[in-house]
């Protein structure tokens, strides 16, 4: 049987509480699932929201293509 891994609501741009680590704890938390992922070898499903604003910095865009480059990862719309 083969196993896939899922992630939701990841709004790696929002910096809660108005503080900046706030924002890092996201991001490491989802650098955490790329790097189960990347290790055992499986394809992760990101279920919507991956940003928290429709228009992202472009260092956070890229930043994400680093984090995907090594997994098979499929996306679903959310609504940001």
């Amino acid at each position: 049987m083969s196993s896939i891994a899922i992630t939701a609501d990841n709004h790696l741009d929002f910096c809660q509480y108005g503080f900046e680590m706030r924002e890092a704890d996201y991001r490491k938390a989802f650098q955490q699932v790329t790097r189960y992922c990347e290790n055992n070898k499986l394809p992760l499903i990101i279920a919507g929201d991956i940003f928290n604003t429709a228009r992202p910095s472009g260092d956070l865009v890229y930043w994400l293509e680093q984090q995907l480059k090594n997994i098979e990862a499929y996306g679903i719309d959310g609504n940001h």
